[in-house]
């Protein structure tokens, strides 16, 4: 098969499986079947980042009022009430919510897409968390806030499975929740160490770092109890992104949410959506070449492939809000990422030589 017939195959396909009445409605059928999953991962999710958002508010004293999910003050979510923070975290020039999003993006290396399992571990994370790590310094934020991120993802992996305080439970997701609980050590991402938890915030030993977390029950300060205004927009974000993925009432009976939204731009996943599966498997053709003369095994083919998309749409803004944060990286930023993750340079800048807009 030639590159340009290959080309048109992969359009061809992706018109008669999606961009089209008839791929609308058989997809459809999919979606409706993983509908209990779908559900049950969304309030996983939405238990996750709320619970990221409060931590970075609460332990960096981060303006969480532009956060892109969950904006509110937690400081007034307790009883009694927190104080503003006594030392708010460096960021440089990066806004809370770029650091908010960038740190989301991270946590989908770290963890699987439920936010529970690991996904990565050992030196490919570590590799890739120094990495993170350089891609912030270099924007001025401070070490130790940097240091506090990546514990935090360390902790809301094990935490969410025993999230099980009134209003933020899941149902058929959360355990019945213990005093001690292990989490994945954030010094070598494979050894495991076991916390204490007491409460939905809390400063936690270990994890906690001087100048930054807050003294929290049972170490000596008040007992603190969630208000309703948290638990009351937790179970409204879990609703709202369930009607959005659910179904709706329609004429004569209820249908799939996506199946309105979808049909009715399917003329525009016909022409853009098709263009844009044009445009990856040229940069597919264009990466095969490079790595055909070079000898590169199969094993490590997709990697160099990635590296191509990514730096073709590295400016691109995505529909999905919290991806816009890479717009902020640099081209050689996303070379030493792939680098550390074992990549050849000279053959990664030559992709970038090819595929970059």
């Amino acid at each position: 098969m030639s590159e340009e017939t290959g080309t048109i195959e992969r359009k061809l396909e992706y018109l008669r499986k999606l961009a089209s009445i008839k791929g609308i409605y058989l997809s459809m059928l999919n979606w409706e079947a993983l509908l209990p999953v779908t559900h049950m991962n969304i309030a996983s999710n939405v238990t996750y980042r709320m619970l990221m958002d409060m931590y970075l508010n609460l332990n960096l004293g981060i303006d969480s009022s532009t956060f892109e999910w969950h904006p509110l003050d937690y400081r007034k979510m307790f009883t009694p009430e927190f104080p503003p923070h006594p030392n708010p975290a460096n960021i440089g020039s990066m806004t809370p919510k770029d650091l908010e999003n960038s740190l989301w993006a991270f946590r989908y290396f770290v963890s699987s897409p439920e936010g529970y399992f690991a996904k990565h571990m050992s030196l490919t994370l570590a590799e890739h968390i120094y990495w993170y790590g350089e891609t912030l310094r270099k924007r001025g934020v401070d070490t130790t806030v940097i240091d506090i991120m990546v514990d935090l993802l360390a902790f809301l992996e094990g935490f969410c499975k025993v999230t099980t305080y009134v209003g933020l439970a899941t149902v058929g997701v959360s355990e019945v929740m213990p005093s001690w609980i292990d989490i994945r050590n954030p010094y070598d991402w494979k050894s495991t160490m076991s916390i204490q938890v007491t409460a939905i915030y809390e400063s936690i030993v270990g994890l906690a770092r001087v100048g930054y977390c807050r003294v929290t029950a049972p170490y000596g300060a008040p007992y603190l109890s969630v208000t309703t205004d948290l638990t009351d927009h937790f179970t409204a974000s879990v609703e709202d992104f369930r009607k959005r993925t659910g179904m709706v009432a329609g004429s004569p009976e209820k249908t799939l949410y996506q199946r309105i939204f979808m049909l009715q731009r399917e003329q525009d996943y016909h022409q853009h959506g098709g263009e844009h599966q044009i445009k990856l498997q040229t940069i597919i053709n264009t990466v095969k070449k490079v790595l055909d003369r070079e000898g590169i095994m199969v094993q490590a083919r997709m990697s160099y492939i990635n590296f191509a998309q990514e730096i073709y749409y590295l400016k691109y803004e995505p529909h999905r809000l919290w991806k816009r944060y890479k717009i902020m990286l640099t081209e050689d930023e996303i070379i030493d990422k792939y680098k550390r993750g074992g990549l050849n340079e000279d053959i990664l800048r030559e992709i970038k030589g090819r595929v970059s807009p």
